[in-house]
C-alpha cells in the first residue's frame, strides 16, 4: 500500500497549487507542505520549483509523478483484481473517441460484455487529447482512439485502419468543381477526425484554412444532419457515414490523391502491470462481430 503522502503529492501535480490540494484534500497547507517536504528527504531530491510565483514540477518531478501515478493506479487494479477472486466484478473504465464511441464500439462492446460477465465495463466519451489527458491521470485504463499519440509514452495495440471520405449531400454540388470552394465542416480542435485531417492536407501544401469557409461543430448528429441538408462538406470515417451512403443520405466525394487511411488503437499507459490484459481486451473486440458497411 503506497503511502498516504504520495496522494498529497499526486494532488498538488494535478492543481500545481498547494492551496487547492489542501482543500481538495482537507488539509491544512502546512500539513501539505510537510507531506512534500518528506518525500523530498525520502527520495532525496527537490520535487517543486518556484519561478516568479508559478509553481512546476522539477525534472526528479516529473519522474516521480509519472512514476507514482503508475503505482497509484496500478495499486488501485490490483485492489479490483483480488475483489475479483472473491467473487466481485472488476471495473474497466474504458475510454472511446466520439467517433468511435457511437459508431465503433456499440456493437463490439455488446458482444464482448456477454462473452466476459466478470467485467462491470464503464465508458468515457471525449476527444483524444481529452482521452490522453484521463490515462495520464489515471481517470481510465484504456482507450479507443483514432488520433495521434505519442507511441513511446502509451503501449497500444492495432485494432485495424480505417478509411476518412469525403461525404456532402445528395445534391451538393461543388462550385466549379472545386473542392477548397466548398463550406467544410470539422471538428473541433483536439478531436482525432480533425488532426489526421489537418497532416493529410499539410502534407499536400494545404490547410483547413484553405477552405472557402469553415465552421467548427463537435456534435456527430448534428453535423451529419448539415451535411443531408446539402450545406457542405466534410471529412469523416467510412464507419461514420456508412448508413447514410448505404440509403443514399449523403454520398461520396471524390478527391484527387491518394485515399486517406488511418490507424485505431487501444492504448494504455506504458509500464502497466496490466499490459496482457489489456491486449486481451482489444484483440477480444476485434473478433467481435464488425457491423456492416
Amino acid at each position: 500500500m503506497l503511502d498516504f503522502r504520495v496522494d498529497t503529492f499526486l494532488c498538488v501535480c494535478r492543481y500545481m497549487s498547494f492551496t487547492k490540494a489542501a482543500q481538495t484534500l482537507g488539509l491544512t497547507q502546512p500539513c501539505v507542505s510537510q507531506h512534500i517536504k518528506f518525500l523530498e528527504q525520502h527520495y532525496g531530491v527537490k520535487l517543486f520549483s518556484y519561478s516568479n510565483r508559478k509553481l512546476s514540477l522539477t525534472d526528479a518531478g516529473q519522474q516521480a509523478y509519472h512514476c507514482l501515478l503508475l503505482l497509484h493506479d496500478e495499486e488501485q487494479s490490483i485492489t479490483e483484481h483480488i475483489h475479483l477472486s472473491a467473487g466481485k466484478k472488476r471495473p474497466l473504465r474504458l475510454g472511446a473517441t466520439l467517433s468511435l464511441g457511437e459508431y465503433y464500439l456499440p456493437a463490439r462492446l455488446e458482444t464482448f460484455m456477454a462473452k466476459d460477465s466478470s467485467l462491470e465495463v464503464n465508458v468515457a466519451i471525449a476527444d483524444t487529447s481529452e482521452l490522453l489527458g484521463l490515462l495520464d491521470e489515471g481517470s481510465i485504463d484504456c482507450a479507443l482512439v483514432e488520433g495521434y499519440f505519442d507511441k513511446g509514452s502509451y503501449e497500444y495495440i492495432s485494432l485495424g485502419r480505417e478509411e476518412m471520405v469525403a461525404v456532402g449531400g445528395p445534391t451538393y454540388k461543388l462550385t466549379d468543381a472545386d473542392i477548397f470552394s466548398c463550406h467544410l465542416f470539422v471538428r473541433e480542435p483536439g478531436s482525432g477526425t480533425r488532426e489526421v485531417l489537418e497532416r493529410y492536407l499539410s502534407e499536400r501544401g494545404f490547410s483547413i484554412a484553405s477552405f472557402q469557409q469553415v465552421s467548427v461543430i463537435n456534435d456527430i448528429p448534428l453535423l451529419l444532419s448539415l451535411l443531408r441538408h446539402n450545406l457542405g462538406i466534410s471529412f469523416l470515417y467510412r464507419l461514420v457515414v456508412a448508413e447514410d451512403l448505404r440509403r443514399g443520405t449523403l454520398r461520396r466525394i471524390a478527391v484527387a490523391g491518394q485515399p486517406i487511411f488511418h490507424e485505431l488503437g487501444l492504448i494504455w499507459r506504458k509500464g502497466s502491470i496490466f499490459s496482457e490484459d489489456y491486449r486481451s481486451i482489444a484483440e477480444s473486440i476485434v473478433a467481435c462481430t464488425t457491423p456492416q458497411a
